[in-house]
């Protein structure tokens, strides 16, 4: 069994008809004092097994910082099951991770484990207050974000098309 994406966003859900929705991808956080508590991520995990990894699995995952403690461990199990043999059978889980504490700036890395086997492995970069904010109170945080707008200004929208009759 592989893992074939992994995560970390504002939100995900997988809806009724199976399709995994997921809001605010994200690589980067920002505290503005440390330790930082984050309050609220998810991680969405897909998995891909074979017919012949139907059954149950172990589902690993550690966050863990850049000279390898732990921060997080989560054990759990996941039940594989196939509807029809060589169709690859595909599973999705969606975990909620709350106030979770970072002791400091730098890389964090969350682990994906399966039969005690690593898959994959997600970056996190944790940011300190950028070069010359105050570091008063709060311990407020804001995603630092993944795209070329990182640490500039909002992106801003085109402006709308207007209605204008053709000249003449």
């Amino acid at each position: 069994m592989q893992v074939t994406m992994a995560v970390l966003c504002d939100a995900a859900n997988v809806s009724r008809e199976g399709k995994l929705n997921i809001l605010g991808i994200f690589g980067a956080l920002r505290g503005l004092k440390f330790p930082h508590v984050h309050p609220a991520m998810t991680l969405v995990v897909a998995l891909e097994a074979t017919w012949t990894e139907r059954g149950e699995h172990a589902v690993d995952i550690r966050l863990v910082d850049v000279d390898g403690r732990e921060l997080l461990k989560l054990d759990g199990r996941v039940n594989v099951q196939g509807e029809r043999a060589g169709r690859p059978i595909l599973t999705q889980a969606v975990l909620q991770l709350h106030n979770i504490a970072f002791p400091h700036p730098g890389t964090y890395t969350v682990d994906i484990l399966v039969d005690r086997r690593h898959e994959r492995s997600v970056p996190l970069e944790v940011h300190g207050p950028p070069e010359g904010a105050a570091s008063q109170g709060g311990g407020g945080s804001t995603q630092a974000g993944n795209g070329p707008a990182q640490g500039g200004p909002a992106p801003t929208s085109p402006e709308p098309p207007r209605n204008e009759p053709p000249p003449g």
